[in-house]
């Protein structure tokens, strides 16, 4: 099942790219609260439903083209990931080979329980389909539902998508219609998440990359203790509706979560990012509030690591960061400056837990990284602690200069995604201004590795900015994200 295997893979990492680099122009693409005719193609319990857009001549491919044409390699990339849906040495060119077997929509579905997704199809080309199917190394099992073709690994992964259908289907779930709801009418791909379907699947993919990460110091035991200590964690992603659109230099992605039982955000004010620097090339917003707590105890369950290797109990991490706070980095002559302001609930509490933090990380203490040129000083502004990489900190913090809020590019950016007087997150990045500091690494890197920065810089020096914001309404969390390219 090679092909379809592979287009899978094309899509869910397109889809999570596109979500990762977040992105068009919050007023070109109208919402709708319609449920996508594809939800009676998903069991009502299915851990995950994707519908991708695979019509290289709709407005939406026609969008993201102009996107990707703006950024070198970009277009390459995605040609040769395409060009993966083949079998061994034979590469199928997309729009003659391989859309026609598909048609102009795809789905992907991965009933509750099961690690094997099925694909859905609607083929213009039979001929093109049968010939797709055929290259495979091990033919993959078909059915039918509903005039789509359904492609699936093996017989026993299509009766079990059968049988999940019996019991109900997407179109009928209230959460897949909130989750739903608001989204665009017009997108590349749309997604639904259900955490309680996907929780054994996701599970093993938490115990494979804390393996992983093993040799990293103060990493891979807390990957591995949260995948191997509380597998079920991944069962509270609740449920998670998002799209994904193309416009005019942008991409786009937008999107709803249940919160998990247990996990609360705030709507706050973020006062704090008033007094950021204008020279930030990133900044992100939190409000801790109630939340850390609980994020804690569920990522880590009942054991952390996190108290032996920083000689802190949960409860206190929870006291250093429960108010509102902003992380910014700043250029410098060569590591960037990295700083993390908050107002917590008790300064002189979060104070001296985050000096026997950073003092330990000073020392390179075991479960710490120590890393030259970025260690870590503390020190105090009025109520707010500041955690820095620069001594200075807390003089640019609380100086009279420019502010970020104040700069044309942040309000554009802010007013993208919809940031009103409060918020319960905010990250922002300008890209463009990495440039100085891409090239300054690019031209100290070695020989060996100097095509490839290259090719890495001048990617992102196509790209502008970045921001994510996300609100509270009720149980669910919205979030917006923006990428412009230049």
């Amino acid at each position: 099942m090679r092909p379809m295997r592979s287009l899978l893979a094309t899509v869910l990492a397109g889809v999570a790219l596109l979500a990762a680099g977040c992105g068009v122009d919050s007023g070109s693409n109208a919402s709708s609260s319609t449920t996508p005719d594809t939800a009676s193609l998903a069991p009502k319990d299915a851990g995950l439903w994707i519908s991708v857009d695979t019509d290289r001549a709709s407005d939406q491919w026609k969008a993201l083209d102009a996107v990707l044409a703006q950024i070198p390699g970009a277009e390459k990339l995605l040609n040769d990931a395409l060009a993966q849906i083949g079998n061994g040495d034979k590469k199928l060119d997309f729009r003659l080979d391989v859309q026609p077997a598909l048609g102009s929509e795809v789905v992907a579905v991965l009933p509750a329980g099961s690690s094997d997704p099925v694909v859905l199809v609607k083929p213009t080309d039979d001929t093109k389909f049968k010939a797709l199917l055929e290259s495979a190394t091990k033919p993959p099992v078909t059915g039918e539902r509903d005039g789509w073709t359904v492609v699936a690994p093996t017989q026993k992964a299509l009766d079990a998508y059968t049988a999940a259908l019996e019991k109900g289907t997407l179109a009928d779930s209230d959460a897949f219609a909130q989750a739903m709801d608001g989204l665009p009418a017009e997108a590349l791909a749309r997604a639904f998440v259900n955490g309680k379907g996907l929780g054994a699947a996701l599970a093993k993919t938490a115990g494979a990359a804390g393996g992983a990460l093993q040799s990293i110091p103060g990493v891979g035991s807390v990957v591995g203790a949260s995948a191997s200590g509380n597998p079920k964690a991944v069962e509270q992603l609740g449920t998670i509706g998002l799209a994904v659109s193309a416009g005019d230099h942008v991409l786009r992605v937008d999107g709803s979560a249940e919160l998990a039982s247990g996990v609360r955000l705030v709507s706050y004010a973020p006062t704090l990012l008033d007094r950021v620097p204008a020279d930030a090339l990133v900044a992100a917003s939190f409000n801790g509030s109630g939340v850390v707590m609980s994020l804690l105890e569920t990522a880590l369950g009942e054991t952390s690591p996190l108290e032996r290797q920083l000689g802190v109990t949960k409860a206190d991490l929870a006291a250093a960061f429960d108010g509102e706070g902003v992380l910014y980095v700043r250029p410098s002559s060569f590591i960037p400056e990295v700083t993390l302001a908050i107002r917590p609930q008790d300064p002189a509490r979060a104070q001296r837990i985050l000096e026997g933090i950073a003092e330990k990380t000073r020392r390179g203490a075991a479960g710490t990284i120590s890393i030259p040129g970025l260690e870590p000083t503390v020190s105090t502004v009025g109520d707010t602690v500041l955690v820095s990489t620069a001594e200075n900190a807390a003089s640019s913090f609380g100086g009279s200069g420019t502010r970020l809020t104040d700069s044309d590019r942040f309000k554009k950016a802010a007013a993208d995604v919809g940031l009103g007087d409060k918020t319960s997150g905010l990250l922002y990045v300008d890209v463009k201004a990495f440039g100085p500091l891409l090239s300054t690494i690019a031209s100290l890197a070695g020989s060996g590795s100097d095509a490839t920065l290259k090719k890495l810089t001048d990617a992102l020096s196509a790209i502008d900015l970045v921001v994510l914001n996300s609100t509270v309404d009720g149980s669910r969390v919205g979030f917006q994200g923006v990428l412009h390219v230049v």
